[in-house]
């Protein structure tokens, strides 16, 4: 995905020259904004990180289930594990329809072969938090059951980066760009600032 991402935006700078460059990710496109930005592209002038996923969840910290994770990972890398809980994602119930009638929305499990990339991933991730030294904006809700805002707490701490910031939405869920009507209009407006306040 980080080949992927650096890929499209080379095109995008060859096609838009005099355009500053900002990776926005959300969840586990927030990991891949994170890994994509370590690759320094030249034109890259910040990150915003809504819910990053960052850190493994308490339910997989154990060594005996990231190693089970990953034989089965292996053996049945299309069997669907756990499934996302709607009222997780957002607070605002016309969302949770909006996502649900949407078919593009995957609102199965985790496919564990997808799950062991995630997972070795996010397992390196805490040791590159020292060399993110580029602008970056976190959002993240308090209330986030899906990705752990202790995470985004450890890079904002541990990052050198002298532009970085993090705003949690008291009570929000883990989508705020879709939450509730007050905070994805406060999420929305504070990434917009954010990024206008380095171009």
């Amino acid at each position: 995905m980080v080949d992927d991402i650096i890929k499209h935006a080379d095109i995008v700078c060859d096609h838009y020259p005099d355009i500053p460059l900002f990776f926005v990710g959300h969840s586990m496109g927030g990991l891949v904004a994170f890994l994509s930005a370590l690759r320094r592209p030249p034109r890259l002038k910040g990150v915003v990180l809504n819910g990053p996923f960052l850190q493994l969840g308490k339910d997989v910290r154990s060594p005996v289930r990231r190693f089970a994770a990953r034989i089965l990972g292996r053996l049945l890398p299309t069997v669907q594990v756990g499934k996302l809980e709607m009222d997780h994602v957002t607070g605002d119930k016309e969302m949770i329809k909006v996502i649900i009638d949407d078919p593009l929305w995957w609102t199965g499990g985790i496919k564990l072969k997808t799950g062991c990339a995630l997972l070795n991933s996010v397992e390196k991730v805490h040791e590159k938090f020292p060399m993110f030294d580029v602008p970056f904006l976190i959002i993240h809700g308090s209330t986030d059951k899906i990705c752990s805002v202790e995470g985004s707490q450890d890079l904002l701490k541990q990052s050198p980066s002298k532009d970085k910031q993090i705003k949690l939405y008291d009570g929000a869920q883990h989508h705020l760009y879709i939450d509730s009507k007050p905070v994805r209009e406060a999420a929305v407006r504070d990434t917009v600032q954010w990024v206008r306040e380095r171009v």
